[in-house]
């Protein structure tokens, strides 16, 4: 990662991205043991999602998910952004 398509010329890289389009699925993806797997291979993980689904329950935000952005949040090196799309 990054990679080069060829049949895409006029884009410089491609980057591989996880499917965190459910709570469910993205809870797996950060899930403690992929949290400590991927920083023991000083690793990257691109997720996509849409926090429209099923992040919140009742207008409060879903503990399991809480505890797990939390957990990644107090490591000692990573980049998080947060990237908004609007589509008209």
């Amino acid at each position: 990662m990054p990679y080069y398509d060829p049949e895409k010329p006029y884009v410089n890289f491609w980057f591989a991205s996880t499917n965190g389009s459910t709570i469910d699925r993205f809870k797996q993806a950060l899930s403690k043991k992929n949290q400590d797997l991927l920083g023991a291979q000083s690793g990257l993980c691109l997720i996509s999602t849409h926090f429209a689904k099923g992040f919140t329950e009742k207008g409060k935000i879903n503990p399991q998910f809480k505890t797990l952005m939390t957990r990644l949040a107090k490591k000692k090196a990573g980049l998080f952004l947060c990237i908004k799309s609007w589509i008209f």
